[in-house]
Protein backbone atom coordinates (compact mmCIF):
# COMPACT_ATOMS: atom_id res chain seq x y z
CA UNK A 1 0.00 0.00 0.00
CA UNK A 2 1.45 3.42 -0.94
CA UNK A 3 2.70 5.94 1.64
CA UNK A 4 0.72 9.01 1.45
CA UNK A 5 2.75 12.57 1.48
CA UNK A 6 1.29 15.88 2.12
CA UNK A 7 3.67 18.42 1.51
CA UNK A 8 3.24 22.06 2.51
CA UNK A 9 4.95 25.28 1.28
CA UNK A 10 4.95 28.68 0.36
CA UNK A 11 5.93 29.58 -3.68
CA UNK A 12 4.39 28.10 -6.59
CA UNK A 13 6.68 26.30 -8.72
CA UNK A 14 4.38 26.95 -11.67
CA UNK A 15 4.14 31.00 -11.52
CA UNK A 16 7.21 32.05 -10.31
CA UNK A 17 10.84 29.90 -9.83
CA UNK A 18 12.56 29.56 -6.71
CA UNK A 19 14.83 26.83 -5.60
CA UNK A 20 12.32 25.50 -3.28
CA UNK A 21 9.36 25.28 -5.60
CA UNK A 22 11.77 23.33 -7.70
CA UNK A 23 12.68 20.78 -4.98
CA UNK A 24 9.34 20.14 -3.67
CA UNK A 25 7.98 19.82 -7.31
CA UNK A 26 11.16 17.13 -8.12
CA UNK A 27 10.64 15.17 -4.98
CA UNK A 28 6.77 14.88 -5.23
CA UNK A 29 6.77 13.74 -8.56
CA UNK A 30 9.38 11.74 -8.15
CA UNK A 31 7.68 9.40 -5.54
CA UNK A 32 4.37 8.99 -7.52
CA UNK A 33 5.12 5.54 -8.11
CA UNK A 34 5.84 4.56 -4.49
CA UNK A 35 3.50 7.14 -2.36
CA UNK A 36 0.36 9.34 -3.04
CA UNK A 37 1.22 12.89 -2.73
CA UNK A 38 -0.29 15.76 -2.32
CA UNK A 39 1.17 19.68 -2.25
CA UNK A 40 -0.50 22.80 -0.57
CA UNK A 41 0.98 25.99 -1.06
CA UNK A 42 0.56 29.62 -0.11
CA UNK A 43 1.49 32.41 -2.83
CA UNK A 44 0.87 35.71 -4.09
CA UNK A 45 -1.41 33.49 -6.52
CA UNK A 46 -5.04 32.87 -6.97
CA UNK A 47 -6.29 29.63 -5.72
CA UNK A 48 -5.62 27.10 -8.17
CA UNK A 49 -5.73 22.53 -8.19
CA UNK A 50 -4.65 21.14 -10.30
CA UNK A 51 -3.53 17.43 -11.29
CA UNK A 52 0.74 16.96 -12.79
CA UNK A 53 2.24 13.99 -13.17
CA UNK A 54 0.15 11.98 -10.59
CA UNK A 55 0.51 14.75 -7.81
CA UNK A 56 -2.36 16.68 -6.87
CA UNK A 57 -1.14 20.35 -6.02
CA UNK A 58 -3.47 23.06 -4.38
CA UNK A 59 -2.62 26.71 -4.37
CA UNK A 60 -4.02 29.42 -1.54
CA UNK A 61 -3.76 32.99 -2.08
CA UNK A 62 -2.21 34.66 1.09
CA UNK A 63 -4.61 36.30 2.97
CA UNK A 64 -1.50 38.51 4.27
CA UNK A 65 2.63 38.37 5.13
CA UNK A 66 4.70 38.79 8.01
CA UNK A 67 7.93 39.54 8.22
CA UNK A 68 8.02 37.79 4.36
CA UNK A 69 5.96 34.47 5.00
CA UNK A 70 2.64 34.11 3.70
CA UNK A 71 -0.63 33.21 5.39
CA UNK A 72 -3.97 31.77 4.41
CA UNK A 73 -6.96 30.49 6.31
CA UNK A 74 -8.30 28.32 3.54
CA UNK A 75 -4.68 27.12 3.58
CA UNK A 76 -4.79 25.85 7.05
CA UNK A 77 -8.12 24.53 7.17
CA UNK A 78 -7.24 22.61 4.16
CA UNK A 79 -4.20 20.75 5.76
CA UNK A 80 -6.16 20.23 8.77
CA UNK A 81 -8.89 18.05 6.13
CA UNK A 82 -6.01 16.67 4.30
CA UNK A 83 -3.52 15.24 6.87
CA UNK A 84 -6.20 13.15 8.43
CA UNK A 85 -5.71 11.13 5.31
CA UNK A 86 -2.00 11.00 5.06
CA UNK A 87 1.01 8.86 6.46
CA UNK A 88 3.79 11.87 7.02
CA UNK A 89 3.94 15.77 6.85
CA UNK A 90 6.23 17.57 4.81
CA UNK A 91 7.36 20.71 5.71
CA UNK A 92 10.36 22.98 4.93
CA UNK A 93 12.32 25.31 7.29
CA UNK A 94 12.07 28.69 7.49
CA UNK A 95 8.36 29.21 7.32
CA UNK A 96 6.09 30.45 10.22
CA UNK A 97 3.42 28.48 9.01
CA UNK A 98 5.22 25.73 10.35
CA UNK A 99 4.51 26.51 13.80
CA UNK A 100 0.76 26.63 13.36
CA UNK A 101 0.49 23.28 11.32
CA UNK A 102 2.64 21.68 13.80
CA UNK A 103 -0.62 22.33 16.14
CA UNK A 104 -3.65 20.84 13.47
CA UNK A 105 -1.81 17.54 12.95
CA UNK A 106 -0.47 14.61 15.00
CA UNK A 107 0.92 12.91 12.24
CA UNK A 108 4.64 12.25 11.86
CA UNK A 109 6.53 15.32 10.54
CA UNK A 110 9.76 15.40 8.17
CA UNK A 111 11.23 18.84 8.19
CA UNK A 112 13.43 20.12 5.41
CA UNK A 113 16.11 22.42 6.37
CA UNK A 114 16.73 24.47 3.83
CA UNK A 115 18.56 28.10 5.67
CA UNK A 116 19.13 29.84 8.78
CA UNK A 117 17.15 32.77 9.78
CA UNK A 118 19.54 35.59 8.83
CA UNK A 119 19.00 39.26 9.80
CA UNK A 120 16.11 39.63 12.76
CA UNK A 121 18.23 40.02 15.77
CA UNK A 122 16.38 40.40 18.76
CA UNK A 123 13.29 38.93 16.83
CA UNK A 124 15.13 35.50 16.32
CA UNK A 125 15.94 35.28 20.12
CA UNK A 126 12.01 35.47 20.89
CA UNK A 127 10.74 33.09 18.23
CA UNK A 128 13.50 30.37 19.57
CA UNK A 129 10.73 29.58 22.09
CA UNK A 130 8.36 28.89 19.43
CA UNK A 131 10.31 27.30 17.21
CA UNK A 132 11.80 24.94 19.96
CA UNK A 133 8.05 23.73 20.34
CA UNK A 134 8.11 23.22 17.02
CA UNK A 135 11.01 21.22 16.47
CA UNK A 136 10.22 19.04 19.85
CA UNK A 137 7.16 17.50 17.17
CA UNK A 138 9.30 16.65 14.24
CA UNK A 139 10.37 13.73 13.48
CA UNK A 140 13.05 13.94 11.44
CA UNK A 141 15.53 16.96 9.84
CA UNK A 142 17.17 16.52 6.27
CA UNK A 143 19.57 19.31 5.29
CA UNK A 144 20.81 19.97 2.01
CA UNK A 145 24.26 19.72 2.90
CA UNK A 146 26.93 18.24 5.00
CA UNK A 147 28.49 21.71 5.31
CA UNK A 148 25.34 23.82 6.42
CA UNK A 149 24.27 20.93 9.10
CA UNK A 150 28.23 20.97 10.63
CA UNK A 151 29.02 25.00 9.96
CA UNK A 152 24.95 26.11 11.76
CA UNK A 153 25.12 28.03 14.96
CA UNK A 154 21.16 27.81 14.97
CA UNK A 155 20.63 24.57 16.06
CA UNK A 156 21.47 22.51 19.52
CA UNK A 157 23.71 19.39 19.41
CA UNK A 158 20.19 17.72 20.99
CA UNK A 159 18.33 18.47 17.56
CA UNK A 160 20.88 17.62 15.44
CA UNK A 161 20.66 13.91 16.65
CA UNK A 162 17.91 13.54 14.64
CA UNK A 163 18.96 15.41 11.52
CA UNK A 164 20.01 13.89 8.25
CA UNK A 165 21.61 14.86 5.00
CA UNK A 166 20.08 14.84 1.74
CA UNK A 167 21.15 17.16 -1.44
CA UNK A 168 18.42 18.29 -3.54
CA UNK A 169 18.01 16.89 -6.69
CA UNK A 170 17.00 17.83 -9.82
CA UNK A 171 15.74 16.47 -13.49
CA UNK A 172 15.60 17.80 -17.00
CA UNK A 173 11.43 18.89 -16.68
CA UNK A 174 11.33 20.14 -20.17
CA UNK A 175 13.62 18.41 -22.52
CA UNK A 176 13.50 20.91 -25.68
CA UNK A 177 14.66 23.90 -25.96
CA UNK A 178 14.01 26.88 -27.75
CA UNK A 179 16.40 27.79 -31.12
CA UNK A 180 17.92 31.38 -30.70
CA UNK A 181 20.80 32.85 -32.23
CA UNK A 182 22.43 34.55 -29.67
CA UNK A 183 26.14 35.39 -31.26
CA UNK A 184 27.75 36.68 -27.72
CA UNK A 185 29.63 35.01 -25.56
CA UNK A 186 27.72 34.70 -22.13
CA UNK A 187 27.47 33.60 -18.49
CA UNK A 188 24.27 32.83 -16.62
CA UNK A 189 22.75 33.68 -13.80
CA UNK A 190 19.93 31.59 -12.73
CA UNK A 191 17.95 34.11 -9.08
CA UNK A 192 15.11 35.55 -7.96
CA UNK A 193 16.66 39.14 -7.15
CA UNK A 194 16.56 38.97 -3.48
CA UNK A 195 19.11 40.84 -1.07
CA UNK A 196 21.01 37.94 -0.62
CA UNK A 197 21.72 37.21 -3.99
CA UNK A 198 24.48 39.56 -3.76
CA UNK A 199 24.16 40.85 -7.76
CA UNK A 200 25.25 43.94 -7.13
CA UNK A 201 28.71 42.70 -7.62
CA UNK A 202 27.96 42.10 -11.53
CA UNK A 203 28.22 45.51 -11.82
CA UNK A 204 31.75 45.51 -10.90
CA UNK A 205 32.93 43.69 -13.53
CA UNK A 206 34.61 44.41 -16.87
CA UNK A 207 31.83 43.22 -19.25
CA UNK A 208 33.23 44.47 -22.70
CA UNK A 209 33.96 40.84 -23.82
CA UNK A 210 30.73 38.99 -22.99
CA UNK A 211 27.60 39.50 -22.22
CA UNK A 212 25.82 38.53 -18.48
CA UNK A 213 22.25 36.74 -18.63
CA UNK A 214 20.22 36.81 -15.54
CA UNK A 215 16.83 34.86 -15.65
CA UNK A 216 14.95 34.97 -12.80
CA UNK A 217 12.10 37.83 -11.26
CA UNK A 218 11.59 40.22 -8.22
CA UNK A 219 11.16 43.24 -6.35
CA UNK A 220 14.37 44.64 -7.61
CA UNK A 221 14.26 43.41 -11.46
CA UNK A 222 13.21 47.22 -12.89
CA UNK A 223 15.92 48.58 -10.53
CA UNK A 224 18.58 46.39 -12.01
CA UNK A 225 17.79 47.18 -15.34
CA UNK A 226 17.92 50.29 -15.04
CA UNK A 227 21.46 50.36 -13.48
CA UNK A 228 23.16 47.67 -15.72
CA UNK A 229 21.72 50.71 -18.50
CA UNK A 230 23.01 53.21 -16.56
CA UNK A 231 26.46 51.94 -16.29
CA UNK A 232 26.55 50.63 -19.80
CA UNK A 233 27.12 46.55 -18.95
CA UNK A 234 26.79 44.07 -21.08
CA UNK A 235 24.28 42.62 -18.46
CA UNK A 236 21.02 41.68 -19.56
CA UNK A 237 18.04 40.83 -17.13
CA UNK A 238 15.62 38.42 -18.37
CA UNK A 239 13.10 38.20 -15.91
CA UNK A 240 11.06 35.26 -15.27
CA UNK A 241 11.33 32.39 -18.16
CA UNK A 242 10.05 29.30 -19.13
CA UNK A 243 11.81 26.22 -18.90
CA UNK A 244 12.60 25.74 -22.78
CA UNK A 245 14.26 28.93 -23.03
CA UNK A 246 15.71 28.76 -19.51
CA UNK A 247 17.09 25.58 -21.28
CA UNK A 248 18.51 27.24 -24.04
CA UNK A 249 20.51 29.58 -22.10
CA UNK A 250 22.32 26.98 -20.29
CA UNK A 251 23.22 24.93 -22.99
CA UNK A 252 24.71 27.56 -24.59
CA UNK A 253 26.33 29.33 -22.08
CA UNK A 254 29.93 29.21 -21.04
CA UNK A 255 29.25 28.46 -17.30
CA UNK A 256 26.53 29.36 -14.54
CA UNK A 257 27.91 31.98 -11.72
CA UNK A 258 25.85 32.01 -8.28
CA UNK A 259 26.96 35.46 -6.71
CA UNK A 260 24.71 34.70 -3.31
CA UNK A 261 26.63 35.75 -0.57
CA UNK A 262 24.94 35.39 2.70
CA UNK A 263 23.76 31.72 4.38
CA UNK A 264 20.70 32.56 3.18
CA UNK A 265 21.59 31.10 -0.03
CA UNK A 266 21.57 27.60 2.02
CA UNK A 267 22.26 25.60 -1.08
CA UNK A 268 21.89 26.76 -4.83
CA UNK A 269 19.52 24.43 -7.26
CA UNK A 270 20.71 26.63 -10.33
CA UNK A 271 24.29 25.53 -9.64
CA UNK A 272 23.13 21.70 -9.75
CA UNK A 273 21.18 22.89 -13.14
CA UNK A 274 25.05 24.17 -14.25
CA UNK A 275 26.04 20.48 -13.42
CA UNK A 276 23.18 18.95 -15.62
CA UNK A 277 24.15 20.87 -18.12
CA UNK A 278 27.67 19.78 -17.78
CA UNK A 279 28.88 23.72 -17.41
CA UNK A 280 31.54 24.47 -15.30
CA UNK A 281 30.21 27.22 -12.04
CA UNK A 282 31.73 30.06 -10.63
CA UNK A 283 30.59 31.04 -6.85
CA UNK A 284 30.95 32.69 -3.35
CA UNK A 285 32.90 30.80 -1.16
CA UNK A 286 29.75 30.90 1.54
CA UNK A 287 30.78 27.13 3.68
CA UNK A 288 27.03 26.45 2.69
CA UNK A 289 25.73 23.76 0.02
CA UNK A 290 27.37 25.62 -2.65
CA UNK A 291 30.74 24.53 -1.92
CA UNK A 292 29.31 20.77 -2.05
CA UNK A 293 28.21 21.13 -5.06
CA UNK A 294 31.04 23.41 -6.80
CA UNK A 295 34.47 21.74 -6.02
CA UNK A 296 37.04 24.69 -6.71
CA UNK A 297 39.24 23.67 -9.42
CA UNK A 298 37.84 20.17 -10.86
CA UNK A 299 34.44 21.54 -11.77
CA UNK A 300 34.49 25.70 -11.12
CA UNK A 301 35.77 28.02 -9.42
CA UNK A 302 35.03 29.52 -5.64
CA UNK A 303 35.78 33.40 -5.04
CA UNK A 304 35.69 35.24 -1.64
CA UNK A 305 32.52 37.56 -0.68
CA UNK A 306 32.90 40.48 -3.02
CA UNK A 307 36.52 39.93 -4.36
CA UNK A 308 35.27 41.05 -8.01
CA UNK A 309 38.79 41.09 -9.12
CA UNK A 310 39.10 37.19 -8.29
CA UNK A 311 35.69 36.60 -10.11
CA UNK A 312 37.26 38.57 -13.20
CA UNK A 313 39.86 36.49 -13.25
CA UNK A 314 37.73 33.57 -13.28
CA UNK A 315 35.46 34.37 -16.05
CA UNK A 316 38.57 35.53 -18.11
CA UNK A 317 39.64 32.35 -17.43
CA UNK A 318 37.19 30.03 -18.53
CA UNK A 319 36.63 32.59 -21.50
CA UNK A 320 39.63 32.07 -23.03
CA UNK A 321 40.29 28.22 -22.16
CA UNK A 322 38.01 26.28 -24.05
CA UNK A 323 40.19 22.95 -23.01
CA UNK A 324 39.28 23.89 -19.32
CA UNK A 325 36.07 24.98 -19.53
CA UNK A 326 35.02 21.59 -21.31
CA UNK A 327 37.08 19.41 -18.88
CA UNK A 328 35.26 21.56 -15.96
CA UNK A 329 32.29 20.67 -17.54
CA UNK A 330 32.78 16.93 -17.90
CA UNK A 331 33.32 17.27 -14.22
CA UNK A 332 30.01 18.57 -13.44
CA UNK A 333 27.76 16.25 -15.20
CA UNK A 334 29.74 13.33 -13.45
CA UNK A 335 29.07 14.98 -9.96
CA UNK A 336 25.58 15.43 -10.77
CA UNK A 337 25.08 11.77 -12.15
CA UNK A 338 26.79 10.48 -9.04
CA UNK A 339 24.53 12.69 -6.26
CA UNK A 340 22.08 15.78 -7.55
CA UNK A 341 19.18 13.66 -9.68
CA UNK A 342 16.09 13.68 -8.75
CA UNK A 343 15.63 9.99 -8.41
CA UNK A 344 18.70 10.01 -5.72
CA UNK A 345 16.66 12.59 -3.74
CA UNK A 346 13.41 10.82 -3.45
CA UNK A 347 14.74 7.24 -2.72
CA UNK A 348 16.49 9.05 0.19
CA UNK A 349 13.27 10.85 0.86
CA UNK A 350 11.64 7.45 0.83
CA UNK A 351 13.68 5.80 2.99
CA UNK A 352 13.54 8.20 6.12
CA UNK A 353 9.18 7.96 5.48
CA UNK A 354 9.11 4.19 5.59
CA UNK A 355 11.74 4.42 8.53
CA UNK A 356 8.93 6.67 10.39
CA UNK A 357 5.89 5.39 9.95
CA UNK A 358 8.05 1.80 10.88
CA UNK A 359 8.60 3.88 14.57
Amino acid sequence: MKLKILHFHKGNYFKKYGGIERMVYELSTSLKNDCKNTVISVSDFENENSVVNGVKFINFKKDFSFFGNPFSFKAFINFHKEQKTHDIISLHYPDLNNDFLSFLTTKPIILTYHSDIIGYGYLFGVYKFFRALFFSKVSRIVFTSQNYLKSTRQISNKIKSKCSVIPIGISLLEKKSIEKNYSFDFFLVICQMRKYKGLDILFKLDTRNFNIIVIGGGDHLPKYREKAKKLKKNIEFLGDLPENEKNYFLKNCIAVISTANKRSEAFGVSLVEGLMFAKPIISCSNNTGSSMINTHGLNGFEYENDDFNLLQEYINILLSDIALRNKMGLSSLEKYNKIFTSGKMANSYLQIYKDTVKH
